[in-house]
């Protein structure tokens, strides 16, 4: 924790030694409202838009000092009068509460039956980043809850024909819900199939885009030595590498209106040593795994595959993956794992779903009137429902097989609040069978 808080301290203080990436996020009133790149939030963009005061007089023989000025823009930026070194701060939390039932037949999976309620935090997180001299970017991301860094990393924009070069502890590129910021979902919680979704991991990774952004794909090697955080996986994928792959296009483009997007993820795991297990709650941080492979032994290596389409038009979004997992034994038969998941999104209110053409990902609804009681205004509503699979059972694996249906109403009253409701019918087949009703519900707040 002792190093995670200093590592923390530097990135925030460092001298203009970084910057920002060529994929780069629109800032707010720019062309597209999409969620930042390479993580959500960043600054990339602003620069262009600030006025550079005259440079104060000064004696030629010495350095010029720079003046600094402070901002309050949905968090605090700190900004040299140049333009040239930006610092943001900022953070979020997320409060849960959620009420279960377990029928009889999921009591020995879940070790719970009959009712059950609580209350969590789900996330406490700070985080500070910054851009230096328009290609250099950094950023350290603390999880308060849990003592832990989520996000550790720098990097350099405009690499040549390679684009964005990243280096840190990151998220791999894969999977179009994987990459999307848990702020931008539609549901709490993203769908049981990404069980197969690898982490985050250290190393680097490159991004870039073509064809007017219609095109873009990020590479990367990582290693999950998971010294940041501790791994979301079974200790037999400490150690390892992946190389990991996405890419996806935008057969459709009009005007962010009504676009249509295809792609595909892959990544390959490496020199596992030890025993690894898969388990997913069911779409809910409160209900414990009702899917679990249990410990799995002599993997060696094991592949992730991906397909991914959304498609808009207007309020109205539709979305879909399939992921799978092919995990390779040295004294036993070859593990096949699959799921997928569909889900619509309708904007009650008249809002658009933003679609990143830099990042690759979703961002968040942003309120056409942010509530005002004077005006009848009362800010966005927006209705989703996903029905999603995930299939554990394989040869001599019987982790389960999973069914959700899941409904979802938002309200964004303002473009940093967000109150959400879920239900949740989770049927769980295979050798043990049973049902699951959740109704759960956040509060969520970010600057």
């Amino acid at each position: 924790m002792r190093a995670a808080i200093v590592v923390f301290a530097l990135l925030l203080s460092a001298s203009p030694a970084w910057g920002q990436g060529a994929d780069r996020p629109v800032a707010p009133g720019a062309e597209e409202p999409a969620p930042a790149e390479p993580v959500e939030d960043a600054l990339e963009g602003e620069i262009i838009e600030w006025e550079t005061p005259q440079a104060p007089r000064h004696l030629p023989s010495l350095p010029r000092l720079h003046a600094w000025r402070f901002q309050w823009r949905d968090s605090l930026r700190i900004i040299r009068d140049d333009g040239q070194i930006v610092f943001q701060f900022g953070g979020r939390l997320l409060a849960d509460a959620a009420g279960h039932h377990l029928t009889s037949g999921l009591q020995a999976v879940a070790r719970e039956s009959g009712w059950n309620g609580d209350v969590d935090v789900r996330q406490a997180r700070l985080y500070g980043q910054g851009i230096f001299f328009g290609r250099f970017f950094a950023k350290a991301d603390l999880d308060v809850g849990e003592g832990e860094m989520r996000d550790v990393y720098f990097g350099i924009n405009d690499v040549g024909p390679l684009g964005t070069l990243q280096l840190g502890y990151m998220k791999e590129p894969f999977s179009l819900e994987e990459r999307t910021s848990t702020l931008a979902q539609p549901f709490l919680e993203r769908s049981i199939a990404n069980v197969f979704a690898p982490k985050r991991g250290s190393g680097f990774m490159f991004t870039n885009t073509h064809f007017d952004r219609r095109l873009r794909w990020a590479g990367g090697l990582f290693f999950v030595t998971d010294r940041f955080a501790g791994s979301d996986e079974s200790e037999g994928f400490d150690d390892t590498f992946d190389l990991a792959l996405r890419v996806n296009g935008l057969p459709l483009w009009q005007d962010g209106a009504d676009w249509m997007v295809l792609g595909f993820s892959y990544s390959r795991r490496f020199n596992i040593t030890d025993e690894v297990s898969l388990a997913e709650r069911p779409e809910s941080f409160l209900v414990p795994p009702l899917i679990d492979t249990g410990r799995i032994a002599g993997a060696s290596s094991l592949d992730r595959f991906g397909v991914e389409a959304a498609w808009a038009r207007g309020r109205l979004n539709f979305q879909v993956e399939g992921l799978g997992m092919l995990l390779h034994r040295d004294s036993a038969p070859d593990l096949r794992f699959w799921g997928g998941y569909a889900l619509v999104t309708v904007a009650l209110t008249g809002e658009r779903r933003p679609y990143g053409r830099r990042s690759g990902t979703f961002g968040r609804i942003v309120p056409i009137d942010t509530m005002s009681r004077r005006h009848g205004y009362w800010g966005a509503l927006e209705l989703a429902a996903r029905v999603s699979y995930a299939d554990l059972d394989d040869e001599d694996v019987r982790g389960g097989r999973e069914l959700n249906v899941t409904l979802g109403l938002n309200w964004i009253p303002f473009r940093r609040v967000k109150i959400a409701t879920n239900y949740v019918l989770a049927r769980r087949l295979g050798r043990i069978e049973g049902w699951a009703n959740i109704l759960q519900a956040r509060v969520q707040l970010d600057y």
